[in-house]
C-alpha cells in the first residue's frame, strides 16, 4: 500500500512538468532518491541477520517444550480420572455414616427436649411466683407451640403434659390481669391512711405504680402484663376484660375510699388536727382530693396499658371497634367517661341531687346502659320528670332543680317560713344561711363517722367539691388533649350527655345559685320585717362593742359570700353581684331607719312608709338636726374641722396651746354663725325640734358605729380586690377568717392561692368599683348619724341657752342669785344625758366629734346673744355667771376640762358689766383686745341701758372713745 503511494506520488510529480526538461529533472531525482532507499536497505539487512536467526532457533525451542507439555498432561489427567473414582467411593460412605450420626443427634434431642418440657410446669410457677410474666408467657407459648408440632405431636405421652400447660396458660392470663388490676385500682391509697407517707403521694403526669421486678421504669408491671398477655395471644380478650371490669372496679374504688376515709376519721376524732377541720366542706375537700389522685392515678396507668399496646404489631387494630361483633372500643375516653360517671354519681349523694339527673347513658363497654336509681328513701318526683330525653343536651328543661331536691320541699320551705316569721329568745332574727344557721353542710356535733356519708347531703357541700374537682378535671383535658394529637383515630370520644365540667357548672348556675339569691332575699326580707336591735358582743375582732344585729348578718353576710368567692373563685362575678346587691339593699335600709330614728316626737314611724307625694311631709317631719345635716355649708364647716380630720385620718387634734388654735377657733366660730343663721331664720326651736329622748340618740348612734364600721370592712374587702395581686388579695383571709371560722360552709383557707389567682384573672373590676362605692355610700350615712348627733347637742344648746339669754331683764333679786337659771340647769342635764348614752355608744373618736369644742360654741352664743339681754344688775351678772359657771362644772364632770376653760372667755366677758364704761376702755388699753369691737360696744350699750340715770352724749363719748382704741392698737 504505501509502494503504491509511492507510485502515485511519482506520477503526479512527473505530470505536474511543464515541458520535458523539466520532467527529465524530476525522473532523475526520483531515481537518484530510490538509489539511497535501495543502498539503505542493504545496509540494515546486513545489520539484522544475527538476530533473525537467534529468533528463529528460540521459536523452535519453544515449539518442542510446547510438545513435551502435551504429554505429561495427558499422563496427568489419566491419574486425576482414577483419583476421582475412589473419591467417589469414599463419599458414599462418609454420606452414609453423616446420615446414621444426623439420626442419632435429634434423637438425643428429642429425648433432651422431652426431658425440659417435663420441667416447665415447675419453671412456670417459679416465673409466676416471681412475677416474670413475660419469660413465663414465652416460655409456656414455645413448649405448646412445641408440643403440638409434627416431632412431639404424635407422642402421646406428652397429651397430659400438653393439656396441663393449656391450664397453665389460663391461669397465668388470670393472674396477669388480676396483677394489672391490682395495679391500676389498689395500689394508690388515701391521704392519711396508715401507709399515707410511702404510698400516697400525689401524682403527677407520667407518674405511675410500683416498679416492676426486674424493671426501673415506673410501669414496670403493667408493660411487662401487656407483653405477657400478648405473647400468650390472649390481648383482645384481657381488653375486653378490662373494658367489663372498669365499672365495677371504679364503683369500688369509690366505696373503699369513703371506707377507708371514715375509718381515718374515726381514729383522729378528738385529735386537734382534725378538730380544727369539723366541716363537712373540708372534709369533701380532702377526701376527693385524696380520691381524685387515685382516680389520676387509674387513668394515667390506663393511658399506660393503651400506649403499651398501640406499640404492639396490630395494636391500633385491636382497640377499634368492630360494631358487627359488638366489642368495646377501649380507649382514654372511655376510661375517662367512666371515672366521670362514677364521680357524678358519688357527688349527686353529697350534693342532695337526684341520680336521675344523669339520665340513661350508657358507660361504651359490654354494649349496657346503666339506670339510674334514687340514692336515698322517700317517695314523690324529685330531681327531673320521667322522660329521660328531657335532659338531653337540646332540651330546655334544667338539669338540676333543688326545689325537687330529697329534702328541699320540707327543709327549704321550713328555713324560709322560720327566717321570716322566727324570733330567736333574745328577739333577734332566726338563723339562715348567712347567719350561720344549721340545715346546710354540717354541725360540730353531727355524727358522721359511722353513717353512710362523710358528712351530710348539703348543696352547701360545692364549697368543697368545687376546687379540687375543677383542678382534677383541668388535669384530665390535658392528658386527653395529648392522647388525641397523638393519637386521633383510636383516642375515642366522649359518650356522655352531660361531663363533669358541665355537671358541676350546671349545678352552680342552676341550684346552688338559686339558692343564695334565695337566701339572701330571705335575709333581707328578714331585716326588714325585723325590729332591729343592738347586739352587744365581741364575737368580732377590731368591731364596736355595740353594733345592731343587721349589721352583725350583713357582715356575715359578706364574710359567706367573699368566702365563695375564694371557694368558687370562677364564679366571682356572680357572688360580686350578689354583694353589691345587698350592699345596696341594705344602704337603703340604713338610710330609711335612720329616718325612723330621728323622727319629731308624736309623729308616727309607720311614715317612713309614704309615698313620694309625701315625702316633703315626711321631711318636715325629721328633727332640725336630721335636716339640717343636708345642708352643704353646715356640713362642709363641721368635715372641715379638726376633730373631724383626726377622725377620718392618721393626723391627731390641735391642742389648745398649739399656733393652729386660732384657726380651729375660726372654724368652730363658722359652724356655730352658720347653726346660728339657720336657727335664726326658722324661727323659734321647739321641743319637738330635737331628740329629747335619749333612745332616739343611742340608735342613731349604733347606726352610725354599724355604718361606718361595716363601710371600712366593706372598703377593706374591695381594696383587696382592686389591688391585682396575691398580696393584697391574701388580706381577705384575714377579713372573713373570723366568719368563716364560725361557719362550717367554706373552705377558703384550703388552696388559698390558687383562689387568689383565679380571683385576679376572673373578677369584674366594674363590679368591684360599685362595691367600693357602696361602701363609700355607707361611709356617708355613717356621717350623716354623726353630724347630726353634733348637730342635735348644739341644737339643745340653743333650745335651752337661748330663752334664758334673751330675757327682756335680767334684773335679779338676791334669792334669784342662789342657783343657776331652770333652762341652764334642763341644759346641764341633757349634757349629762348625752354624755351618759354616747360615752358607751360611740368611739372615742366620734365621740369626740360630736363633744368637740361644745365650750367654744357655748362660749360663741352666750358672747353673741348678749344684746339681747336689755337691762341687768349686779345680781342678774352674778347669776349669768353662776349659770356659766354650772355649765363649767358639767364640761368637767363628763371629763372635758379644756371646754369648760373656754367657757372662762364667757365668764370674763359678762364681768365686764360690772366696770363703768371707762374701766372697760381702760382695760382694753391694759389687756389688749380680748374681745372684738362689737361685743365691746354691746357691752357698753348694756351698761348704759342699766344705768338709772342715762346719758345719750357721754354714751357716744364712749363710743368714740372705744373706736379711737381699737385704731390706736391696730
Amino acid at each position: 500500500m504505501a509502494g503504491v503511494e509511492l507510485l502515485g506520488e511519482i506520477v503526479k510529480q512527473l505530470s505536474s512538468s511543464e515541458d520535458l526538461t523539466q520532467r527529465e529533472q524530476t525522473r532523475d531525482r526520483i531515481r537518484q532518491q530510490l538509489e539511497d532507499v535501495d543502498e539503505l536497505l542493504v545496509v540494515e539487512t546486513n545489520a539484522h541477520e544475527d538476530k533473525f536467526y537467534d529468533a528463529l532457533n528460540s521459536f523452535q525451542h519453544v515449539s518442542e517444550t510446547i510438545t513435551d507439555c502435551k504429554f505429561r498432561v495427558n499422563v496427568l489427567r489419566e491419574g486425576l480420572s482414577e483419583c476421582k473414582s475412589l473419591l467417589r467411593l469414599k463419599r458414599d460412605r462418609i454420606h452414609r455414616l453423616a446420615t446414621e450420626h444426623a439420626e442419632h443427634v435429634e434423637t438425643l434431642k428429642l429425648l433432651d427436649q422431652i426431658e425440659d418440657i417435663k420441667k416447665v410446669p415447675e419453671k412456670v410457677d417459679e416465673m409466676l411466683r416471681a412475677k416474670d410474666y413475660v419469660n413465663g408467657a414465652r416460655l409456656l407459648v414455645e413448649t405448646t407451640t412445641a408440643l403440638e408440632g409434627e416431632s412431639l405431636g404424635q407422642v402421646r405421652a406428652l397429651h397430659d403434659l400438653h393439656r396441663k400447660l393449656i391450664d397453665r396458660m389460663q391461669k397465668m392470663r388470670g393472674i396477669i390481669i388480676a396483677e394489672l388490676h391490682n395495679h391500676i385500682y389498689l395500689k394508690p391509697r388515701l391521704p392519711g391512711s396508715a401507709s399515707a407517707s410511702s404510698s400516697s403521694a400525689p401524682v403527677g403526669k407520667g407518674g405511675g405504680a410500683t416498679p416492676g421486678v426486674g424493671s426501673p421504669e415506673p410501669f414496670g408491671h403493667l408493660t411487662h402484663g401487656i407483653e405477657a398477655l400478648g405473647v400468650l395471644g390472649v390481648l383482645p380478650e384481657a381488653i375486653a376484660a378490662l373494658c367489663t371490669s372498669l365499672k365495677p372496679k371504679l364503683s369500688l374504688l369509690v366505696e373503699q375510699a369513703v371506707a377507708q376515709a371514715r375509718t381515718c376519721y374515726a381514729a383522729d376524732v378528738g385529735t386537734p388536727a382534725v378538730a380544727a377541720d369539723q366541716s363537712g366542706p373540708t372534709l369533701l375537700h380532702q377526701f376527693l382530693t385524696g380520691l381524685y389522685d387515685r382516680m389520676f392515678r387509674v387513668f394515667v396507668c390506663h393511658a399506660h396499658l393503651l400506649s403499651v399496646i398501640r406499640a404492639l404489631p396490630d395494636g391500633e387494630k385491636m382497640l377499634t371497634s368492630d360494631a358487627t361483633q359488638g366489642t368495646p372500643q377501649y380507649s382514654e375516653h372511655t376510661v375517662w367517661d367512666a371515672i366521670q360517671m362514677e364521680v357524678q354519681l358519688l357527688l349527686c349523694q353529697y350534693l342532695d341531687l337526684d341520680e336521675s339527673v344523669l339520665v340513661d347513658n350508657s358507660y361504651g363497654f359490654g354494649g349496657s346502659k346503666r339506670k339510674h336509681a334514687r340514692h336515698a328513701s322517700g317517695s314523690g318526683t324529685a330531681g327531673t320528670s320521667g322522660d329521660p330525653s328531657a335532659h338531653g343536651s337540646g332540651s330546655a328543661v334544667p338539669l338540676f332543680t333543688f326545689a325537687n331536691s330529697l329534702n328541699s320541699m320540707t327543709e327549704t320551705a321550713a328555713k324560709t317560713e322560720l327566717a321570716v316569721s322566727s324570733t330567736a329568745p333574745d328577739g333577734t332574727a332566726a338563723e339562715y344561711l348567712f347567719a350561720g344557721g344549721a340545715g346546710h353542710g354540717i354541725s360540730p356535733g353531727a355524727t358522721r363517722g359511722p353513717g353512710r356519708h362523710l358528712c351530710e347531703p348539703s348543696p352547701m357541700n360545692v364549697t368543697g367539691v368545687y376546687k379540687p374537682t375543677v383542678l382534677f378535671v383541668g388535669e384530665m383535658d390535658e392528658l386527653l388533649t395529648e392522647a388525641k394529637q397523638l393519637h386521633p383515630t383510636t383516642c375515642g370520644q366522649s359518650s356522655l350527655n352531660m361531663s363533669l365540667r358541665e355537671f358541676v357548672s350546671s349545678f352552680l348556675q342552676q341550684s346552688f345559685l338559686p339558692l343564695i339569691q334565695t337566701e339572701i332575699a330571705v335575709l333581707l326580707k328578714t331585716l326588714v320585717e325585723t325590729a332591729d336591735k343592738p347586739r352587744d358582743d365581741h364575737s368580732i375582732p377590731d368591731a364596736p362593742q355595740v353594733l345592731f344585729r343587721s349589721t352583725y348578718d350583713i357582715h356575715e353576710a359578706t364574710g359567706q359570700l367573699c368566702g365563695l368567692f375564694l371557694d368558687l373563685p370562677d364564679l366571682s362575678n356572680a357572688f360580686l353581684s350578689l354583694l353589691e346587691n345587698l350592699l345596696h339593699r341594705y344602704t337603703a335600709m340604713c338610710t330609711s331607719r335612720f329616718k325612723s330614728f330621728v323622727v319629731r316626737p308624736g309623729t308616727s314611724s309607720g311614715k317612713r312608709n309614704q309615698t313620694h307625694k309625701d315625702k316633703g311631709k315626711r321631711e318636715q317631719s325629721l328633727v332640725k338636726s336630721a335636716t339640717w345635716q343636708a345642708l352643704p355649708k353646715l356640713r362642709d364647716a363641721i368635715e372641715a374641722l379638726d376633730c373631724w380630720n383626726a377622725h377620718t385620718s392618721a393626723t391627731t387634734a390641735t391642742s389648745p396651746d398649739s399656733p393652729g388654735r386660732d384657726r380651729q377657733r375660726a372654724k368652730t366660730a363658722r359652724e356655730s354663725k352658720l347653726l346660728m343663721r339657720q336657727v335664726t331664720s326658722a324661727g323659734p326651736l321647739e321641743k319637738g325640734d330635737v331628740m329629747t329622748d335619749m333612745h332616739m340618740v343611742k340608735c342613731v348612734a349604733h347606726l352610725h358605729e354599724s355604718t361606718c364600721w361595716l363601710a371600712n370592712q366593706i372598703d377593706t374587702v374591695a381594696r383587696c380586690l382592686k389591688s391585682r395581686d396575691h398580696v393584697g388579695l391574701a388580706r381577705i383571709w384575714t377579713i372573713v377568717g373570723p366568719v368563716l371560722e364560725e361557719n362550717l360552709n367554706h373552705t377558703a383557707h384550703v388552696d388559698g392561692d390558687a383562689a387568689a389567682d383565679a380571683i385576679v384573672s376572673v373578677a369584674d373590676q366594674t363590679q368591684v368599683d360599685n362595691i367600693q362605692q357602696l361602701a363609700a355610700d355607707l361611709m356617708t350615712s355613717s356621717n350623716t348619724c354623726l353630724v347630726t348627733l353634733r348637730l342635735d347637742l348644739r341644737l339643745h344648746c340653743l333650745y335651752y341657752l337661748l330663752p334664758a339669754i334673751r330675757k327682756s331683764s335680767y334684773v335679779c333679786t338676791a334669792e334669784q342669785i342662789e342657783e343657776a337659771d331652770a333652762q341652764v340647769v334642763s341644759l346641764c342635764k341633757d349634757i349629762l344625758s348625752f354624755d351618759e348614752t354616747l360615752s358607751v355608744s360611740l368611739l372615742p373618736g366620734n365621740y369626740e366629734i360630736v363633744f368637740g369644742d361644745i365650750g367654744s360654741f357655748l362660749s360663741f352664743v352666750l358672747i353673741k346673744e348678749l344684746p339681747a339681754i336689755k337691762k341687768v344688775n349686779d345680781l342678774g351678772v352674778m347669776r349669768m355667771c353662776r349659770s356659766i359657771f354650772a355649765l363649767q362644772q358639767t364640761l368637767r364632770t363628763i371629763s372635758r376640762p379644756s371646754c369648760a376653760n373656754v367657757l372662762d372667755v364667757a365668764m370674763q366677758y359678762y364681768e365686764l358689766l360690772n366696770l363703768q364704761p371707762e374701766q372697760v376702755l381702760e382695760g382694753i388699753v391694759i389687756s389688749g383686745k380680748v374681745f372684738t369691737e362689737d361685743e365691746y360696744k354691746a357691752v357698753l350699750d348694756l351698761i348704759e341701758a342699766s344705768q338709772t340715770v342715762q346719758s345719750a352724749a357721754s354714751h357716744q363719748a364712749v363710743l368714740k372713745q372705744l373706736v379711737e382704741v381699737f385704731h390706736e392698737l391696730v
